[in-house]
């Protein structure tokens, strides 16, 4: 099976320390993956992006609310406000592609 993730917002942490760079990235699928759940937030925990020029990204949770289930990831930028808009969307869709990479490598969802 694979997911498929929908990119649906951000959300600034806060403007104090250490968080000031720091970001929530928002996902969706209408796969639900029900008991293997707590199973698949475990793998997750492992990913993260901490190699890109612009920034690191980590798995933050996964939680189903009706026929949806949604993910978070935490964000932080190296240099913000330095990054262009056009940045800004690369770092974006690199993290959210590699995120969907992981993902859809999981064992459990071959099963």
């Amino acid at each position: 099976m694979d997911v498929e993730l929908k990119f649906i917002g951000t959300e600034q942490l806060s403007k104090e320390k250490p968080f000031e760079d720091s970001e929530f990235l928002y996902l969706t699928t209408r796969t639900l993956f029900g008991d293997k759940l707590p199973d698949i937030i475990e793998e997750l925990k492992s990913w993260s992006i901490d190699e890109h020029q612009w920034g690191d990204a980590y798995f933050a949770d996964a939680r189903v609310v009706g026929d949806k289930t949604y993910f978070s990831l935490r964000m932080n930028y190296r240099s913000i406000p330095a990054l262009s808009k056009e940045e800004s969307t690369q770092l974006l869709y690199d993290i959210i592609e590699s995120f969907t990479l992981y993902l859809n490598e999981i064992e459990w969802l071959e099963e």
